[in-house]
């Protein structure tokens, strides 16, 4: 089988590492209110749900995304769990909105980090915004994702999704998409089927 799998909030714990960084910028840069309510709309897009503008995201990115995805740390047991999956014949597909960089390598700095942590996989797919559509091209049969939207997106196209539960996600409801707790919860859903 092959398996697609997020990295930011899926392997990772990117939200709890980006909030403090938000957090300052928006109420010490820019002297605003820190208003981080439940939202469906995905935290990475901060002009929309913070309410910058389209020159404050970019100066936030700018200043903070590097120093973000090279600190985050694996959420527990998704290392453990992607190898065991590996060793049972199955494939890691690890697909990522991450989004290139004029001043840095995001692949390099992925693939360093990937290294680092020994998260295991067979392909990397970098600033993947429609993860249905990749999906389909790699033949994905199950993914898992911490996106309300990317979730919404690849259950539409019939493959199995899970999504994985974060501060951002809990309150969503959808049948097509079972939502998992842990990655320990994760693998005993689908260790049936692989």
């Amino acid at each position: 089988m092959n398996i697609g799998i997020d990295i930011d909030d899926t392997i990772s714990n990117t939200y709890e590492t980006l909030l403090p960084y938000l957090e300052n910028y928006i109420k010490n840069t820019l002297g605003k209110e820190f208003n981080n309510q439940e939202s469906k709309i995905d935290y990475y897009k901060i002009q929309e749900r913070y309410g910058l503008t389209q020159d404050e995201e970019n100066k936030f990115w700018e200043e903070y995304y590097i120093k973000i995805i090279e600190s985050v740390i694996p959420k527990p047991l998704s290392v453990e769990t992607i190898k065991k999956i590996r060793e049972k014949g199955h494939k890691i597909y690890l697909v990522t909105a991450r989004f290139e960089n004029p001043l840095v390598n995001i692949v390099a700095i992925t693939e360093k980090w990937l290294k680092a942590n020994s998260v295991e996989y067979d392909k990397l797919i970098i600033n993947s915004h429609n993860k249905l559509e990749i999906a389909k091209q790699e033949n994905i049969d199950i993914f898992l994702d911490d996106s309300i939207r990317n979730c919404e997106m690849i259950s539409s196209g019939n493959i199995k999704t899970y999504m994985i539960l974060t501060p951002n996600n809990g309150f969503y409801e959808n049948g097509k998409i079972e939502k998992v707790n842990s990655w320990n919860e994760f693998y005993e859903n689908i260790k049936e089927v692989i």
